[in-house]
């Protein structure tokens, strides 16, 4: 999967005040149902997509640990844990 790297200027965002939209976890809960992915395939996905778009992007969180904050929240929306919370 490749992705069009954006060449504007971009101001990072603080870890601190970074926060996890509640509609991302929705969306992902979504995607991860209707892709059939249990929680390996998830984060398999989600580290190659973070991954690729953590510099472009400048993220104020490295792959592993906006996975940890995402997996907490999934579990949060009582996602079965066989799937989600490993």
């Amino acid at each position: 999967m490749t992705w069009r790297r954006n060449r504007s200027p971009r101001i990072p965002l603080p870890a601190p005040h970074a926060t996890l939209a509640p509609g991302a976890v929705f969306e992902v809960a979504e995607l991860a149902q209707e892709m059939a992915l249990d929680h390996t395939g998830l984060k398999e996905v989600f580290s190659a997509v973070a991954t690729e778009v953590e510099r472009d992007l400048l993220l104020p969180v490295p792959p592993d640990a906006a996975w940890r904050v995402l997996q907490t929240e999934l579990c949060a929306l009582g996602r079965p844990e066989s799937t989600m919370a490993r």
